[in-house]
């Protein structure tokens, strides 16, 4: 399972066992990418979810 804290070893291997001992690795798809140019069609996606994201907040 992920970490609640540290989130070394969060990995995308973990997350995809997760999603399969859940059984719900039919109905997910994982994808690394720049959350800025997302290689994702218009209204081909429900939910993002972004996880460890660093952001860069105007002064």
């Amino acid at each position: 399972m992920g970490r609640l804290r540290d989130q070394t070893g969060n990995s995308r291997a973990t997350a995809e066992r997760n999603a399969r001992i859940e059984g719900v690795s039919d109905q997910v798809e994982f994808v690394e990418a720049d959350a800025r140019d997302l290689p994702l069609l218009s209204n081909s996606y429900d939910v993002v979810i972004s996880n460890l994201t660093f952001a860069k907040h105007p002064r």
